[in-house]
C-alpha cells in the first residue's frame, strides 16, 4: 500500500511539473546598410500580420533618471495626432534609446540578445489582452530634427517571435509631450522643447 501511495505521489509531483521554455526564435539579421532599405513607408509583417506605417509619433522625456526618447510606429492614425490609441487596439512598433534628453542624426544597429541604448519592440493585441517582443535585430538611421520639430528616419527590423516579423521603411514623426507636460484643462502646452534641446550638443 506505500509502495503505491509513493508511486503515485510520483505521478503527481511529475504532472505538476513546470514545462521547460520553449526555444526562441532568432530574429533575422540587420542589413549593414541603408542602402537595401524602402524609400515608401515602413511596413512589412507583425505576429503574422501585414504592417504598414499610418501615424509615426515620438516623445522626449527629461525627468532626471528617466532619460530617454521614444518613437511609436501606428499602424492606424489616432483621433488626435497625440491622442490615445489604445481603443483602438492598434498594433504598434516602438524605437527607444534610453539615457538620452535630445536627439541626434546617427545610425545604429541593435543585435538580439546584446543590450545597448536602443530597443525595438512591438506590441499587438491579442483577442484579449496586449501581447509584445522585444528580441530585435535592428538597423536604424536618424535625422537630426527638422525645424517644425518632425523627426525622420529609417529603419530595417526583425523580431524573434517564430512569425518571422519584420518591417522596413521610413518614417516621419511628430512631436508629442509626455503625459506629465501635456496640455491640462485647456491651457496652454506647458512645455515646447528648446531649439536648442532637440539637436544633440556636439563636442
Amino acid at each position: 500500500m506505500v509502495t503505491r501511495m509513493l508511486a503515485l505521489s510520483l505521478v503527481i509531483a511529475s504532472s505538476c511539473r513546470r514545462e521547460p521554455p520553449p526555444v526562441g526564435y532568432e530574429p533575422a539579421a540587420a542589413p549593414t546598410s541603408t542602402a537595401s532599405i524602402p524609400l515608401s513607408p515602413a511596413s512589412g509583417r507583425i505576429a503574422g500580420k501585414p504592417f504598414t506605417v499610418a501615424a509615426a509619433r515620438y516623445s522626449i522625456d527629461r525627468r532626471p533618471g528617466y532619460e530617454k526618447v521614444e518613437i511609436e510606429l501606428l499602424a492606424e492614425k489616432p483621433d488626435k495626432p497625440c491622442g490615445d490609441v489604445a481603443m483602438k487596439h492598434a498594433t504598434s512598433v516602438w524605437l527607444r534609446v534610453n539615457g538620452v534628453d535630445a536627439v541626434r542624426a546617427e545610425t545604429v544597429r541593435i543585435e538580439s540578445g546584446k543590450p545597448g541604448p536602443w530597443e525595438a519592440h512591438y506590441q499587438v493585441f491579442d483577442q484579449k489582452k496586449w501581447i509584445g517582443n522585444g528580441d530585435a535585430s535592428a538597423l536604424i538611421a536618424m535625422s537630426a530634427p527638422a525645424p517644425d520639430m518632425k523627426l525622420s528616419g529609417e529603419l530595417s527590423a526583425c523580431f524573434g517571435d517564430g512569425s518571422k516579423s519584420c518591417i522596413a521603411g521610413r518614417f516621419e514623426a511628430i512631436y508629442c509631450p509626455i503625459r506629465i507636460d501635456a496640455l491640462v484643462r485647456g491651457s496652454d502646452a506647458m512645455e515646447r522643447p528648446p531649439a536648442g534641446k532637440l539637436h544633440a550638443s556636439t563636442p
